[in-house]
């Protein structure tokens, strides 16, 4: 799960037991991001900038657990389930096209042998 806007969170929510996962528990565990503020897109911070500022957010605010929170986590931990997800699905995709590629060959070759001179074939063709 992701919990956006975390520094916007009010001082006496546990926001430390939401982002550990102990108010509500998920099975891939919970990251917290800080996202630019429409105040901050219309000042023209950089993503730069807000990425440096989400690091130092968490350190200071939540160290304990700062390593598996923000944008580049989340971004790292995506890739990963992403990764695993086509490593998973792709022998059954290979298995498939394996068997497409075979029906088709059968059929090109169920319509005979190639014409390599069309000429006489489409002048038979047109004479009967």
């Amino acid at each position: 799960a992701v919990i956006t806007k975390v520094d916007l969170m009010d001082k006496g929510t546990e926001t430390i037991n939401l982002l550990k996962g102990v108010t509500l528990p998920v099975k891939l565990g919970i990251i917290g991001v800080v996202n630019r503020s429409q105040v901050d897109i219309e000042k023209g911070k950089n993503i730069k900038d807000a990425l440096e500022f989400e690091e130092s957010f968490f350190s200071k605010h939540h160290p304990v657990l700062s390593s598996k929170m923000g944008t580049k986590f989340l971004a790292e931990t995506l890739s990963v389930l992403l990764m695993g997800h086509v490593k998973k699905c792709l022998p059954a995709l290979r298995a498939k096209i394996s068997h497409m590629k075979g029906v088709q060959e059968t059929v090109i070759s169920n319509l005979g042998t190639p014409v390599t001179n069309p000429g006489p074939a489409l002048l038979n063709q047109i004479s009967s």
